[in-house]
This record gives C-alpha cells, structure tokens and sequence, in this order.
C-alpha cells in the first residue's frame, strides 16, 4: 500500500483546558495515529486567563513557531484561543472545531460595567455593554471563521454560524471496543453534566421526587455544578434537591477518570434538556451510547440528530410528568431498555467508529483516506 500523505503530517493542536475536550481530542489523536501511523501531533493546552487578548498574542506566537497544520478546539467562551487565531498569520493554515456553536464566545471584551449609581442605570449599562461587545465582535468572528480552511461540528443539525458553513465530523467514540452493559442493583438513574434551567433540572427534580415512594430501593443522582461561581439559580437548585431527600445523590462533577465505571453503575441517564440549549455536540449523550446505557432524552432538535428515536426513549420537554412516567418504565422493567441501549451502541460504533471518523478526517485535512484501494 502506497503512503499517505498524512503519514508525514505535523498536526498542532490546541486544545482548552475542559475534560470533556480533552478526551474527544484524545480520542481523535487515536485515530489519527492508528490510520496515519507517521503523523505528529504538538498539543497547546490552554487554561482560562484573565488576560485572553494578551494571552492569544503569546499562544499566536507559541503556534507560529510549531510547523504544521493548525487543529483548533473551541469550548463555550474560549477567548484566548480565539485571539490565537485571530493574531495568526494570514497564510496559516488551521481547522477550527466548534464544540458550542449555539454559545460559542459569550463576551469577548470584558467591557467595565458601572459599579455606583442607581440599579436601572447599571443594568441599563451592562446591556448596552453586551449589545456593543457583540456588534464589535462580530466582524472578527466571521473573520476568524472564514479564514479556516474547514470549520467542524459534532452535531448534523448545526449547518452554519456566523455565515460560514459547517462541515459534521462524527464525534470519536472514546473506547474502540464496546463494553457490554449489564444493569446495576440496586437501580440507579443519574443525570450528568453542567447545571442550568435550561438543562431541564427543574423538571428532573420534580420528576425524581414523584419516583421517590414508587421505587423505595433505586437511587437518583444529579452530577454536575453550575459553570459559573455565584450562580443563584444553581446554588437555590442545589438547596431545593438537598431538601428533596436524602436518597438524591449530589456528586458534583465525576473525575473524568471514574467516568466510565459512572455509566456503567447506571440503570439510565437522563438528559432532561429543554428547546433552548444550543445545538452543540452532546458529550455526555456520547458516552452513555458507546457505554450501552439506555437513555432517556428530551425532543429538542440537537438531541433527536445524536440518537435514533427506536434505540432511546424521548420524552416532551418541560414536562415532569412525562419524564417520570418514562423513568417508571424503565425501572420496572429495564431488559427492553437495555435491548434498546445494546442498538444504540452498535449504531453509534458503526457511524463513529475509527475507520468512519478517519475517513472523514482525512478528507477535511485535505489528507486522503488511509487505504485508497
């Protein structure tokens, strides 16, 4: 067999520093190497900073002394690696990975907001703080993603941002051997991931306190924390899912480490999203299907494009009721569920298996395939 371009390549990736990006960059560096054994990889991690602009300028540089073709890994709000490319030369070469296009950067600037006067007047002033941050940013989002010569996404249902159009890439599984998944005693249910009411906790917990008396042996969970320090909603959920009872489990974030032998003591995941989150590439919902575990999502456009409706159960959204209904099936009888589950896992290592994500790769680095025959 002749070799392959790729076989030669120097990749640098830059990645930010969030579990969830480090395993799926980890899980494409696999790929890579196993299809092209002679690439190599230089990985930036890059940590939140209270300077991002100034940051950027230092990592644009660092980039610039590396050769090779630039990999990007996006997250919600990564400033410093966005004004990386921005600083970098024009004739540099990089792909850019969106992991939350419906987020993407919250605030670029930072502007000072106003710290006395009366209360309207502040907020008036953040406002008009965030409409001006957005209408100076937006020129250089659109110019940081035209110039890339592929821009990806983990999730079919998100074709476009900001104007520039959207290639899928199929996120990697993490493990390339399935695991057969066996349900735990006693039952556990779990939802998993970063807190919000737009991630349907609020119904969550309604829904678990309903389950309660039904099922006295099964055990509920809600793993995860706000993203942000001092969120009052966050901190008032938790207050209320403590009162609940003693029986909801309330871990905080699982190491990434112990993240898979989590899935594994699952009954079910839940993931309870309501219309309004962004149509990013669910991480959480990948794991649970290449780990078996049966699932229970809500009917939001970015989690119906992940899953094939026949393997998962799909419950409205905002709706507590339903979502304990469906709870109740599955823990009244989970060998269908599992059933289910075990289609899910095969589907999702058919279509995201390595030779799948590494022919899609090497399309978009411009590569070629690793075997062309």
């Amino acid at each position: 067999m002749p070799p392959s371009p790729a076989d030669n390549l120097d990749l640098v990736h830059v990645r930010p520093a969030f579990g969830g990006i480090h395993d799926y960059s980890e899980a494409v560096h696999r790929v890579l190497r196993s299809a092209h054994p002679g690439v190599r990889i230089q990985v930036l991690t890059v940590r939140s900073s209270s300077s991002p602009r100034s940051e950027g300028r230092r990592l644009a540089r660092e980039i610039e002394s590396l050769p090779g073709l630039v990999l990007a890994d996006m997250g919600s709000g990564d400033r410093t690696i966005f004004w990386s490319l921005h600083h970098l030369r024009a004739d540099r070469d990089y792909v850019l990975t969106v992991h939350d296009p419906g987020v993407f950067i919250h605030q670029l600037f930072r502007l000072p907001g106003l710290t006395g006067g009366p209360l309207p007047i502040r907020a008036a002033a953040q406002l008009f703080g965030r409409a001006l941050d957005l209408a100076v940013a937006r020129r250089l989002f659109r110019q940081v993603l035209a110039r890339a010569r592929a821009r990806l996404v983990l999730n079919p249902s998100t074709r476009e941002l900001w104007g520039s159009p959207l290639s899928y890439l199929p996120q990697p599984v993490y493990e390339p051997v399935p695991a057969v998944h066996r349900p735990p005693e006693p039952p556990r249910v779990a939802y998993a991931g970063y807190w919000s009411a737009a991630k349907g906790l609020d119904e969550l917990l309604g829904a678990f306190e309903a389950l309660l008396p039904r099922f006295p042996r099964a055990r509920f969970v809600i793993a995860g924390e706000s993203p942000s320090p001092g969120d009052r909603w966050a901190a008032s959920f938790l207050a209320r899912a403590r009162r609940t009872s003693a029986r909801i489990e309330l871990p905080g974030f699982v190491a990434s480490s112990e993240f898979d032998a989590f899935l594994r003591g699952l009954t079910a995941l839940v993931l309870p999203y309501r219309a309004e989150i962004p149509g990013a590439g669910s991480a959480m919902l990948m794991r649970a299907q290449q780990a078996g575990v049966p699932l229970v999502v809500s009917d939001t456009p970015f989690l119906r494009a992940q899953v094939n409706p026949e393997n998962v159960t799909i419950v409205p959204p905002r709706d507590a009721g339903a979502l304990a209904d469906a709870l109740a099936r599955v823990l009244s009888d989970p060998a269908p569920f599992e059933e289910k589950a075990a289609r899910e896992q095969g589907r999702i290592y058919a279509e995201h298996g390595d030779a799948a994500v590494a022919s899609v790769l090497g399309r978009l680095l411009a590569c070629g395939p690793a075997d062309s025959r």
